[in-house]
C-alpha cells in the first residue's frame, strides 16, 4: 500500500478517535461525570448515589442541580442522582445502603423510627448534610367568604390535598393544633380539582403551599384567575404542632408571594433536608456543602428555587435531635452559622 494511502487512513483513525474522546468527555445535566473529572489530586474518585424524588419534581431538580455543580467544582466526587419515591423511600434506601445521601422531609421520624417509619426501628446514625428549602402551608378561601379565622372553619368543607401528600399532612397538623379536626368536613382532592372546587363553591377552604416562598403551579393558577384571601395562623397555637411533630417548624411566606399577601404570612413548614449515614467522609461532605452554598447563582441557572438556599438560615427548621455530619459542621463553623445546641455526629 502506498505511503500516502497509509497516512490518509491513519489520519482518519486519529480524527475519529479524537471525536469519540471529545464526545465521551461531555457533561450531561443528569449529573454524569466526565473523563476529565475522573482525575483528582489523589487520583481517586468517590462514587456517590443521591436519592431525590419523583422525576421533574422540585426535590429531584434541586438535587440534580447540586450534584451537577458540585462534581464540576470537585472532580474527585462522582454524583449520580437517583429518582426515587422521595421523603418516605430515601431513609429506607439509606438504611439498606442503596444510596449515600437522600432527600427527605421526614428526617426526625426516620431518625427515631416514628410516624411513617413506625415499627421499622430508628436510624440512629442518620446525619444532616444540608437543608435545601422549606415547604410552607397556606390556608386560602375566596375573598368574599365570611371566613376570617381558623375557628370559622367549623362546619365547613375543607380540602387538605391529595391523600398522603406533604400538604395533607401539614394541614392535618394545623387542624389538630386548633382542635377542629373532627369539626370540619375534610376532602382529599387533587391540586387542580381543588382549585376548581374552591371557585365553584363546593369547598370552603383550600390548603395550599409554597416552596421556598414560591407558589405551587396550581396556586399560581388560582391566584391569577380568582380573588382569594389567606386565613391567618396563630404561631402560639401552632406551637402545639411544632412540639408534637419535630419535622415541622415556623416559617414566613414573604409579602407578595401571591397577590393577596400584603404582609408576611406566618405559618407551619416542613423542610427538605439532605441526610446521610457514615458512608461519606468529613472531606467529602465538606466539599458538597461548601460547593453548594458558594455556587448558588450557578445553581439558579438550573432551578430558580436554588435562591431559597441561604447559609445564614441553614439550620433553621432542622430538628435539634438530629446530628450534623462532621463535614457539614466544619463548614458551618467556618461561616459563623454553627449553633451549639446541635450535636456533631461521629464517623467510624
Amino acid at each position: 500500500m502506498k505511503k500516502s494511502k497509509i497516512s490518509a487512513i491513519l489520519l482518519v483513525i486519529l480524527s475519529l478517535s479524537m471525536i469519540l474522546t471529545s464526545c465521551g468527555n461531555k457533561n450531561s445535566s443528569s449529573g454524569e461525570t466526565t473523563e476529565e473529572n475522573k482525575t483528582s489530586s489523589s487520583g481517586e474518585v468517590k462514587n456517590i448515589t443521591w436519592g431525590s424524588a419523583s422525576l421533574g419534581g422540585s426535590a429531584q431538580m434541586m438535587v440534580t442541580a447540586i450534584g451537577t455543580v458540585v462534581q464540576e467544582k470537585d472532580p474527585s466526587l462522582h454524583i449520580t442522582v437517583q429518582s426515587t419515591g422521595g421523603s418516605a423511600e430515601n431513609p429506607r434506601l439509606l438504611r439498606n445502603g442503596s444510596i449515600d445521601i437522600g432527600h427527605t422531609t421526614e428526617a426526625y421520624n426516620a431518625y427515631v423510627g416514628e410516624g411513617i417509619f413506625e415499627g421499622e426501628g430508628p436510624i440512629e446514625d442518620l446525619m444532616v448534610v444540608l437543608k435545601t428549602y422549606g415547604v410552607e402551608a397556606l390556608v386560602l378561601t375566596l375573598e368574599d367568604s365570611p371566613i376570617k379565622s381558623m375557628n370559622d372553619l367549623v362546619g365547613k368543607k375543607v380540602c387538605i390535598g391529595p391523600p398522603g401528600s406533604g400538604i395533607a399532612q401539614m394541614a392535618q397538623a394545623i387542624l389538630e393544633a386548633y382542635d377542629i379536626t373532627d369539626k370540619v368536613t375534610i376532602l382529599n382532592l387533587g391540586h387542580n380539582e381543588s382549585v376548581d372546587s374552591l371557585k365553584e363553591g363546593s369547598i370552603d377552604v383550600l390548603f395550599s403551599f409554597t416552596t421556598g416562598g414560591m407558589p405551587a403551579s396550581y396556586l399560581q393558577q388560582l391566584d391569577s384567575t380568582s380573588k382569594i384571601k389567606a386565613i391567618p395562623l396563630d404561631m402560639n397555637v401552632l406551637q402545639k404542632a411544632f412540639d408534637k411533630y419535630k419535622d415541622y417548624a415556623g416559617e414566613t411566606i414573604p409579602e407578595g408571594a401571591i397577590s393577596c399577601l400584603d404582609k408576611p404570612y406566618e405559618t407551619l413548614a416542613s423542610y427538605g433536608i439532605q441526610v446521610t449515614r457514615k458512608s461519606l467522609t468529613e472531606d467529602e461532605v465538606y466539599s458538597i456543602v461548601k460547593n453548594t452554598y458558594e455556587n448558588i447563582p450557578e445553581l439558579e441557572n438550573y432551578i430558580k428555587l436554588a435562591s431559597a438556599l441561604n447559609i445564614k438560615t441553614v439550620l433553621k427548621g432542622v430538628p435539634k435531635e438530629l446530628k450534623i455530619h462532621p463535614g457539614a459542621a466544619k463548614y458551618f463553623k467556618e461561616q459563623g452559622v454553627w449553633d451549639d445546641s446541635y450535636t456533631i455526629g461521629e464517623l467510624d
